[in-house]
């Protein structure tokens, strides 16, 4: 068992729910926008494409978040613990949201027969049926070798750190050359052993870099970290902008989510959060957003789709961002009322039903109003 004097409990980290909710937020507008990329052109490609360059940060954000958490917790060295508790919640939700995935293109293909739906249950063993669910399996593979990556970290001393630090860096380093250099000449920086580096498609330097960036007792001045996430923005936008008018289609590599400039941008993100937005909410307390965030991921794509198939598609930057306000309101109401059906929520949140009463679903939102009333009726 680990010595939990070492690590002491955790309080709640604060700035990771505002984080959350922002990286949701983008993760929407990114997928939304997609189409629109590839074929929208003028001031609403130039909107979108500052916009999608921002909202690009999410993933690199959400493994950030999850890294540290992970790896900072004693917890994570028990495997009986992954075993029972954390795999299950990734991978119930996983596998119910990829059979309403299924059940969708079936219908949208009027071929609802339960041969074919068991075909693609299978097939999803392998690729995920929905393109966004891609990340519920590198983040249960992540979380299979959580405990071997919670000992190996934690047993690090201060030049073991700077150490891993460092091949961190040269996997990013080595990303933003690629992106910069003309494909011509990618010879002269393709590295064998970086290439081995980028395990999990360099995800794994992302997941480690969160548990460095949030465990760092060191402060960075808002003087020094605002300037250089303006600067990262501002180069992945003029470089999307490049590449594209350069290849005659959108191109997306200076917005690579794996390792480079939306990475190092994502950690000035997060170490903005850190130092300036580590205070609780009263607004996220009375509309409970944060626990909502991962069914609110699972769903969206699966809800764009459908809107899809039904022949509506966002025209410019205006209906972007108005079909990317929809989906959040209609993925936010629908997953909320799945958390008050008992037999729904765990399937469909990877919360028990207990915690949902607890933290956001229906009945912890009509018993805060019920307690809201009580207490102003004894007021006066």
């Amino acid at each position: 068992m680990p010595d939990n004097t070492l690590h002491p409990p955790r309080g709640h980290v604060h700035y990771f729910d505002y984080l959350r909710i922002m990286a949701t937020v983008c993760v929407v507008f990114m997928h939304t926008a997609a189409e629109c990329l590839r074929s929208t052109t003028g001031l609403h490609w130039e909107l979108l494409n500052i916009c999608t360059s921002f909202a690009f940060t999410a993933v690199p954000l959400f493994l950030m978040m999850s890294g540290y958490l992970l790896l900072s917790n004693p917890r994570t060295a028990g495997i009986s613990f992954l075993l029972r508790k954390r795999l299950p919640r990734l991978v119930l939700p996983l596998a119910s949201w990829t059979a309403i995935a299924a059940l969708q293109l079936l219908i949208a293909r009027e071929n609802l027969h339960l041969r074919p739906f068991l075909s693609m249950m299978v097939q999803s063993f392998h690729d995920p049926i929905a393109i966004h669910l891609w990340y519920m399996y590198l983040m249960i593979a992540l979380y299979v070798v959580s405990p071997i990556l919670y000992a190996a970290v934690n047993a690090l001393d201060h030049n073991g750190k700077r150490y891993l630090l460092a091949l961190i860096g040269l996997v990013t380093l080595h990303a933003i050359a690629a992106a910069l250099l003309p494909d011509r000449l990618d010879k002269l920086i393709a590295f064998d052993l970086i290439g081995k580096l980028k395990i999990y498609s360099g995800h794994l330097c992302t997941f480690i870099l969160g548990w460095y960036l949030g465990t760092a007792e060191k402060r960075i001045p808002n003087r020094v970290l605002l300037p250089l996430a303006a600067a990262l923005w501002a180069v992945i936008i003029l470089g999307t902008r490049f590449l594209t008018l350069q290849n005659g289609e959108y191109t997306s590599t200076f917005q690579s989510q794996s390792a480079g400039f939306e990475v190092v941008f994502a950690a000035c993100l997060f170490l903005l959060f850190k130092q300036n937005a580590n205070k609780a909410s009263r607004l996220l307390r009375a509309v409970p957003v944060v626990p909502l965030c991962l069914p609110i991921y699972l769903m969206h794509n699966i809800y764009l789709a459908r809107i899809h198939i039904l022949g509506h598609y966002p025209a410019g930057f205006r209906g972007v961002t108005a079909m990317t306000a929809v989906v959040l309101v209609v993925c936010y109401f629908t997953v909320k009322t799945a958390a008050t059906i008992k037999p729904l929520c765990y399937l469909l949140t990877g919360m028990t039903y207990q915690d949902a009463c607890r933290t956001c679903n229906w009945v912890y939102t009509f018993r805060n109003i019920k307690n809201l009333v009580t207490r102003h009726s004894n007021e006066s």
